[in-house]
């Protein structure tokens, strides 16, 4: 009977002792999944802000440009009249209107870190994986619009009129950048000689010119149009998962 009882006692032992290891086992498997769904909401919170930033900067942009491209249009029309009918101020408030610059750095810092850090494997949602492998491609695409404004800003537009026009009675056309960006330049002090800007509209070089600023904002017009839906799709689920993540915990 004492070996039966030992028999027991031991075969009760080894059921507790296999117990808690497997509830040790299951603590550990839920902790860790807990500190995976952690850190993957983190991840996940850090790129719906860096988004929501980008959609900030593509909200201003896409007026931006159409504003340029209505401005070069009215100058492109004029020039193609044997007499233009525009006035010399109305010519020296678009030029200045095309001589304000916007460049705007999108942010890429939380994407980049999920990409290169491997932690795109946390996040459960095919879809959101594939939507984020493809951001940065997009963030690329924006980048080659800002550096191709830039360049035709720095080196054909600016030099053409630093050479052909007064600068000064330009920036003096107005106080504000267009589109209703919130910025603003104190005017210049009076102007010696003034010149009228609508002889410009004469010079094939300037028509040229006037003509490639016109497809640059076009393009980026098209270009940020596509990111910006790209943007609300990835913004979408992010929300989206967020929330789900939330109401599991």
């Amino acid at each position: 009977m004492p070996e039966r009882r030992n028999w027991k006692r031991h075969a009760v032992e080894i059921v507790v002792i296999v117990s808690s290891i497997l509830l040790a086992f299951g603590i550990q498997a839920w902790w860790d999944e807990n500190q995976e769904r952690g850190e993957e909401q983190r991840i996940l919170t850090a790129l719906l802000e860096e988004s929501r930033v980008n959609g900030e900067w593509l909200g201003r942009m896409i007026p931006y440009h159409q504003a340029q491209v209505a401005a070069v249009t009215v100058l492109l029309n004029e020039a193609a009249d044997e007499v233009p009918r525009i006035s010399a101020d109305s010519v020296d408030h678009l030029l200045i209107n095309l001589t304000q610059w916007y460049f705007p750095q999108y942010e890429r810092g939380a994407v980049d870190a999920a990409l290169l850090g491997g932690k795109l494997e946390l996040i459960e949602d095919d879809g959101l994986r594939s939507l984020l492998s493809g951001w940065p491609v997009q963030l690329e695409k924006a980048a080659l619009r800002v550096a191709d404004e830039k360049r035709v800003y720095a080196d054909v537009w600016t030099p053409f009129l630093r050479k052909n026009a007064s600068m000064p009675q330009i920036s003096n056309a107005q106080t504000d950048l267009p589109s209703g960006i919130d910025d603003s330049y104190s005017t210049l002090t009076a102007v010696r000689e003034t010149i009228d800007h609508t002889e410009l509209l004469r010079v094939q070089e300037f028509v040229n010119i006037l003509l490639e600023r016109k497809w640059v904002h076009e393009d980026a017009v098209n270009d940020y149009s596509d990111i910006q839906l790209e943007l609300d799709a990835l913004v979408r689920a992010l929300e989206s998962e967020i929330g789900s993540g939330l109401a599991a915990r």
